[in-house]
């Protein structure tokens, strides 16, 4: 939500009160500082965010901990009143003079996407939605149900936006070079398109870099494959790998399953051993990994040798189980075949996993 022009010059009653209070320096830094002395940093923190959003519950407790030593920061700070109070004339200043802005923003030649908060308490709606309709070729993104702070309070929903608007820039960026290749020549139209780019991608970089951290992993969640991650393990003994045959799988699979939020590999796989077959089991560390673009799922693979074949208790994830010699081992799903070929190419000895009493 950048901060527009309102549609009408004339602000309500709390308007005029809060420009009377920043137009002159002295009486601006003193209300600054009033204003922090009466609050503590993490009531300051969430003012803000009861002004900026519709519901500060909305925002990801890990960016407001990370506010909270900014705002401590900001208490300590010998001229953060006079700053506050500076940027505060300086936007009025911007906000009373629509003209010059309306100017500035019709000289823009770069691509815009605006974003603005349909409930926005800030910067009002009406002025976002005046400066888009006076600039046609910008993309206009109304946000419902959203305050000041959209990349805080719906980053999925926006990083949706700009991966959407993106694509269409890029759909339109090639429309366009290719018909400047047209004119001027097939080789004309691949260097062209290949600086067009590069320019891009540069641009979308350097505009990702600047992008909070939540929103970065919105963005990055929408614009790649989704993996799911497990750990899986092969329990040796004299040259035979126990086996167990799954409702859920296609012949016989190692003892794994998939990762727990929070939980790491060795972790999983312990608990999974210990689930489908009674075992318990030290891990130690992985001997391979195993990735499978078809399923678009990753397996850690873990090793452990046996001196002898333990008595297991079987869960109900598991139907029956064998110890079988690699050669014995057609009858398996893609994932487990390409498991027990990642183990036989594994040069190294088993690490220390080991099983417990």
């Amino acid at each position: 939500d950048p901060t527009v022009p309102p549609a009408h010059l004339l602000p309500g009653p709390g308007g005029i009160l809060a420009a009377g209070l920043y137009v002159v320096p002295a009486v601006g830094q003193l209300a600054a500082r009033a204003r922090r002395s009466l609050r503590t940093p993490e009531q300051n923190v969430q003012d803000t965010l009861r002004l900026c959003t519709v519901d500060p519950s909305r925002v990801d407790p890990e960016v407001v901990a990370h506010h909270l030593p900014v705002a401590q920061r900001r208490l300590s700070h010998p001229e953060m009143d006079r700053h506050y109070s500076d940027a505060a004339r300086s936007i009025l200043s911007h906000l009373a003079r629509r003209s010059d802005a309306d100017r500035m923003y019709a000289e823009i030649s770069a691509p815009v996407l605006l974003v603005h908060g349909r409930r926005d308490r800030l910067v009002p709606f009406s002025g976002a939605r005046r400066v888009a309709g006076r600039n046609p070729d910008w993309r206009f993104a109304p946000a419902s149900d959203c305050g000041h702070l959209p990349m805080l309070e719906h980053p999925t929903w926006l990083a949706e936006q700009i991966f959407t608007w993106w694509q269409g820039r890029e759909l339109t960026a090639r429309s366009a070079q290719a018909e400047h290749g047209e004119a001027c020549g097939e080789l004309g139209h691949m260097l062209d398109l290949q600086v067009l780019r590069r320019k891009a991608s540069t641009a979308a970089l350097l505009a990702f870099r600047g992008l909070p951290g939540p929103l970065k992993r919105a963005l990055v969640r929408a614009g790649t494959p989704n993996y799911t991650v497990g750990a899986v393990c092969s329990l040796e003994h004299d040259g035979h790998v126990l086996m167990l045959s799954q409702p859920h799988r296609n012949g016989w699979s190692l003892p794994g399953g998939l990762l727990d939020h929070g939980e790491t590999p060795a972790e999983a796989v312990t608990r999974e051993v210990a689930e489908e077959t009674g075992l318990r089991i030290e891990p130690g560390q992985e001997v391979a990994v195993g990735i499978h673009p078809h399923s678009q799922s990753v397996d850690v693979i873990f090793r452990v040798m046996l001196d002898h074949r333990p008595e297991l208790t079987l869960s109900s994830e598991a139907r029956r189980s064998q110890w079988m010699s690699l050669t014995e081992m057609a009858d398996s799903d893609r994932e487990t075949q390409q498991i027990l070929e990642l183990l036989q190419g594994c040069d190294e000895e088993p690490s220390s996993g080991h099983l417990l009493p």
